[in-house]
C-alpha cells in the first residue's frame, strides 16, 4: 500500500510539473507550446516529468508483481529501487528546471 501511495504522489507531482508551462503561459500560448516553439516551450520540464511518471509506474508494477507472485518476481524488487531513484531524480530535474527558468526569465516564463 505504501508503494502505491508513494508512486501516485510521484505521478501527481510530475503531472503538476508537466502542467506548469500551460499555467504560466495561458491558453493563448498553448498552440505555440504544442508546436514546440523554442521561446515558450519548456522541454526539459516536460521530458523530466514524463520520465518520472514512467519510472514511477514501472516501480509500482514491479512491486505489485513481486507481491502478487513472490517466488517468480521477487528478485525484481532490486530493480524497482533503481526505478524509483530515477523517478525521484527526474522530479528533482524538473523542479530545478522550473526554478532556473524563474530565476533567469522571471514569473512569466
Amino acid at each position: 500500500m505504501r508503494t502505491l501511495i508513494v508512486g501516485f504522489a510521484v505521478i501527481f507531482a510530475a503531472l503538476v510539473f508537466a502542467a506548469l508551462p500551460i499555467l504560466f503561459t495561458g491558453k493563448t500560448m498553448l498552440y505555440a507550446i504544442a508546436a514546440g516553439h523554442p521561446m515558450v516551450s519548456q522541454r526539459a520540464t516536460t521530458i523530466a516529468a514524463a520520465l518520472a511518471v514512467s519510472f514511477a509506474g514501472l516501480w509500482m508494477l514491479l512491486h505489485l508483481a513481486a507481491h502478487r507472485f513472490p517466488r517468480k518476481y521477487y528478485q525484481l524488487v532490486a530493480y524497482s529501487r533503481y526505478s524509483i531513484a530515477i523517478a525521484l531524480a527526474c522530479l528533482a530535474w524538473a523542479a530545478v528546471s522550473v526554478l532556473w527558468r524563474q530565476m533567469v526569465y522571471g514569473v512569466g516564463a
